[in-house]
Parts: structure tokens; sequence; C-alpha cells
């Protein structure tokens, strides 16, 4: 009884002892011989599972930390300036400023041109004469001879004259611009005028003489809150194109000016400033 006890024992042990070492047999064999097992496949699967959710959690917890990092911050709208909302005009200033800053004096030339011609072009057909082409010839003669240097000009004002206190810039500026260039550029406009008109030199004088502080007390009307509101408002890439667009009627003006000194001098007597 207890040889058959301890028999059934021996066998229960070398039974469990068994069925574990093939357990571990089969947990070892490579996964096409599992796969040929049906019973197996479940545990293959779930094994294969079990191991493939362990070792995913961690890459896919990495790929979306990765993707949290790269994700674009979401920036606020910004509006745009008033400048960069005119539709075609912005385009124009773009392409302006662009052209200005590859080829500054091509660009300034030919600007300088279009302004005093179609200034001269505005102050004949407003001021009923028939139009006279040589006037016209004289005006683009003088532009051609100012051109650069009145580019130079005011890049020179923007480089200086920058001070801490925003105000004190601004007044600088625009008080040398008016002290130094109005007169200058007047006087060489007007004496220009009368030396390609064929006047003598005594014609020249009293053409300047009398136009020239005309223009001079004009421009300081004119000029200072045009020259103070782009200097603080509009951005320095803006600044040549909008005063070339206010230049036109001041050229106009002028125009105009040095044709009534020319015809009619008896109604603009000379004045001091």
């Amino acid at each position: 009884m207890f040889r058959t006890a301890a028999r059934t024992a021996s066998n229960g042990t070398l039974a469990s002892s068994f069925s574990q070492a093939q357990r571990l047999h089969m947990l070892s064999m490579p996964s096409q011989r599992l796969f040929l097992n049906p019973a197996m496949r479940f545990a293959n699967v779930s094994c294969k599972s079990t191991f493939s959710t362990t070792v995913r959690r961690p890459q896919e917890l990495q790929k979306a930390i990765n993707s949290a990092a790269t994700a674009p911050t979401p920036i606020a709208a910004v509006r745009p300036a008033f400048w960069e909302r005119l539709g075609p005009l912005t385009q124009f200033f773009r392409w302006y400023s662009k052209s200005n800053t590859q080829r500054p004096y091509l660009t300034q030339f030919l600007s300088s041109l279009a302004i005093f011609c179609t200034g001269d072009l505005a102050a004949q057909y407003f001021g009923g004469e028939e139009y006279d082409y040589k006037r016209t010839l004289r005006v683009l003669a003088i532009s051609a001879g100012s051109s650069i240097i009145i580019f130079k000009w005011f890049l020179f004002i923007a480089r200086n004259f920058n001070y801490s206190n925003k105000l004190l810039t601004l007044i600088t500026k625009v008080g040398v611009n008016q002290i130094v260039y109005a007169p200058v550029f007047g006087t060489y406009y007007f004496t220009l005028q009368g030396i390609l008109s064929g006047d003598s030199a005594d014609q020249v004088w009293e053409r300047v003489k009398v136009a020239m502080p005309r223009s001079v007390i004009s421009s300081w009307m004119f000029w200072p809150p045009i020259t103070a509101t782009t200097f603080a408002l509009v951005p320095p890439m803006y600044h040549a194109v909008l005063l070339a667009c206010v230049t036109t009627g001041w050229q106009a003006y002028l125009s105009w000016l040095n044709r009534k000194s020319d015809k009619e001098p008896a109604q603009l007597k000379p004045i001091s400033l």
C-alpha cells in the first residue's frame, strides 16, 4: 500500500516535472513552430500581445511627447498696419521699397523725373495755359541734376540727429531740413529755371529774389507737418515713396510760382525773410 502510494507520488512528481519541462521547451520554440500547434496559438498571441503592449507603451508615450513638443504654438492674430491694408497701393509700396533697396540710385533718379514732370504738367493744366513742352524739359533737367543729391540728403537726415528723446529727434530733423534744404533747393530751382530759359544774370537774380523767399515761407507751412508725421508714424521703408507722392504737389506749386514770377513780376513783389 505504501509502495503504491509512493509510486503514485513519484509518478505525479515526474509528470509535473515533465509538464513544466515541456512547457518551458514549447515557450523556447520559434514562433513559427508554436503556430503549428492550434492549442498554442492563443497562448502565443496572448504572450505576444502582452509583450507588445509592454514595449509599445513607452514608445507611444515618447511619440506623444515629441508630437506635443514639435506642435506649432498658436500665435495671436496681429492686425496689419494701415499702409499694409491698402490693396494695390500696398503692393506698389512693397515693389517700390524693394526696388529702392536693390537699385537705389536708378530708382530715385527715375522717381524724381516722374515727380517733377507730373508736377509741371499739373501746374500747366490747372493754370489754364497752352502746354509748353520746353518748360517740361527744363523741369526734367533740374530733376536730373538734383535727384541723387536730394536722396543723399534725406539719408543723411535719417541717419543723424537721433537722440534718446523722440520729440527732440523729431524737432531737430524737421528744423534742419527746413533751415538747410528749403532755401538751398529753392535757390537752385529758380536759378536753373532762369538760366535754362535764357535769362540774363540780372533777370535770373530778379527771378530768385521774387520767387525763392515765397517758396521758403510756403515750405515752412507745408513741409513740417508732413515730415514730422512721416518720421513719427511711417516705417522707414515707406519714407521715400510717401514723400515722393507728396512732392508731386509741391513741385506743381513751384512750377506755378516760377511761371508767375516770369510772366507777372508785379504781382509777386520781392519780400525779405
